[in-house]
């Protein structure tokens, strides 16, 4: 959603209030942070605020362009330092016309992973989805001697997949039977080593892989090669 018309400026303002007031109750206090949006030839100066299940941008200087996108058209969200990039399914239209990926310039790097751990939390009034148990976590695929990419790694009950949003070519699909080793050396880091192909080291955002959600990924793994 996008707010063009300047005379909608008072009714957007209320609406925004109204919007936040009511999705603080379920899911806690919002999130805002002083945040500069990237634009053709420029920044926008403004904040953003990542309430239940929206992430609103709003403009100070032209409120009336100010955004407010669902959490359902985020395709993907992901901090790397102080940049929180938000990768959308549907296009969204601003000054700079149609566009897929906002870029955002938070503070500091606690807020920016703040957003993004947003973005991974499933809200409390969301189905609860336990029919094919899968889990998806913000990640960066770390390399040594280039640059790590980021996206997402999605577990799910046949297997694991990291889906990178800037890098196509580094994105993988693993079946549990392909999986040779995992370890999790900390919430935050998990390795994995298949039968064959390139050993991967993912380090995770937000709050990170439990050790429960390990223990159930490694009982899958281990009963794929049971049942060869």
């Amino acid at each position: 959603m996008i707010v063009h018309s300047k005379t909608a400026l008072a009714s957007f303002a209320l609406l925004l209030s109204i919007t936040v007031a009511a999705q603080t109750a379920p899911n806690g206090s919002p999130q805002e942070y002083k945040a500069e949006l990237s634009v053709p030839f420029g920044v926008s100066q403004g904040r953003l605020i990542a309430a239940g299940d929206q992430l609103v941008f709003f403009d100070d200087s032209k409120p009336g362009a100010s955004l407010v996108i669902a959490r359902s058209n985020l395709d993907n969200l992901t901090s790397d330092g102080v940049t929180v990039t938000a990768q959308l399914r549907t296009p969204i239209q601003d000054s700079g016309g149609d566009r897929t990926q906002l870029s955002f310039r938070l503070p500091d790097a606690s807020a920016a992973n703040a957003v993004a751990a947003w973005f991974n939390q499933r809200p409390a009034s969301a189905p609860n989805v336990a029919s094919d148990n899968e889990k998806s976590y913000p990640a960066h695929h770390k390399k040594k001697f280039v640059h790590d990419t980021s996206g997402r790694l999605i577990v799910g009950r046949t297997g694991v997949a990291y889906e990178s949003v800037d890098d196509v070519n580094d994105s993988r699909r693993w079946e549990n039977k392909d999986i040779k080793e995992l370890k999790l050396k900390s919430p935050y880091q998990l390795d994995l080593v298949p039968f064959t192909g390139d050993s991967y080291t993912f380090s995770l955002e937000g709050s990170g892989m439990d050790t429960a959600a390990y223990q159930q990924l490694v009982d899958r793994v281990t009963r794929s090669r049971a049942s060869k």
